[in-house]
């Protein structure tokens, strides 16, 4: 009897915790997510009348209407997100792979990760800044190549790096590399080698195995670290001003609306880029099941 009515007390603190974090994790959902665009999207109602700067509460589109303008820029902006998707896929995958079958050591493992890591101790804007010594038309890049083509007997005149594309995907590949290879290297992982064994006992070529096996075991990370890219590289807008020079993004034109005070027109805009994220993370998720990740 007394071993019940213990059981049945830890039975209701277990509940009244768990029942607290639902509630705690409902509060913040609430208080910093849904408020916060629940106000944004009241705000996009707006009208702007630009000689009294008065805004007019009146349930209109027309600051959607005006996103519009901008969906040149919106396409393009997704554009280089696949792209820098498909680029750290290839990067990422060999490397989750290196990390997860040909390094048996996991301390060796835990410091490499950690040399990934390492440039995220750094401060975002130095971080930023060091690549202009780096790419600059005087920089290492440039050094290191015409040193090369100087050894080689051939002429060699500085290229411009910085503050244009080519700068703009080696920082978003050197800030969100870390982003895709994680996830891949944790649904590695998962992977029992033992399956592997057994499709090599029934005589499955190299590439079935890495394909039925490898591969589709890791579409979870890959789905994950794509949403990862995906989201961070479509709203970020401080690398393509300060490494791409101006490089235009649809992030630089929501700046650049704030700047001016069309706060409606910023938040439409910001409002339309949530629901494509949105689209393209449901569309991701109906790849594979994400929940086998961690399961």
């Amino acid at each position: 009897m007394t071993n019940t009515m213990m059981r049945g007390k830890r039975i209701r603190k277990l509940v009244k915790a768990s029942n607290l974090f639902v509630i705690s994790s409902l509060f913040i959902t609430i208080i910093f997510l849904l408020l916060p665009f629940i106000f944004g999207l009241i705000v996009s109602l707006l009208t702007y009348t630009p000689g009294a700067r008065v805004y007019e509460v009146s349930f209109t589109i027309e600051n959607y209407l005006y996103a519009l303008r901008y969906w040149s820029i919106i396409y393009s902006t997704i554009g280089y997100s696949l792209l820098l998707i498909a680029i750290l896929i290839t990067l990422a995958f060999p490397l989750a792979y290196f990390l997860s079958f040909v390094i048996k050591s996991e301390r060796i493992q835990f410091i490499l990760l950690f040399f990934l890591l390492t440039p995220f101790l750094i401060d975002w804007s130095i971080r930023m800044m060091a690549w202009y010594p780096v790419l600059g038309e005087r920089g290492f890049f440039n050094y290191l190549i015409s040193w090369i083509f100087n050894s080689l007997g051939i002429p060699w005149t500085p290229i411009k790096m910085i503050h244009t594309s080519f700068a703009v995907f080696f920082t978003w590949i050197q800030s969100y590399i870390l982003f895709m290879t994680v996830p891949i290297y944790f649904a590695m992982l998962k992977i029992d080698p033992i399956l592997v064994k057994a499709a090599e006992t029934l005589r499955a070529g190299k590439l079935q195995r890495f394909y039925h096996i490898i591969f589709k075991l890791s579409l979870p990370g890959i789905v994950v670290g794509s949403i990862f890219v995906f989201v961070m590289s479509m709203a970020d807008y401080a690398t393509p001003a300060i490494v791409g020079g101006g490089f235009m993004t649809i992030g630089l034109v929501i700046v650049e609306l704030v700047g001016w005070l069309l706060w409606p027109q910023a938040l439409a805009i910001s409002l339309v880029l949530i629901f494509i994220a949105l689209a393209a993370v449901y569309l991701m998720l109906k790849v594979t099941d994400i929940r086998r990740l961690i399961y």
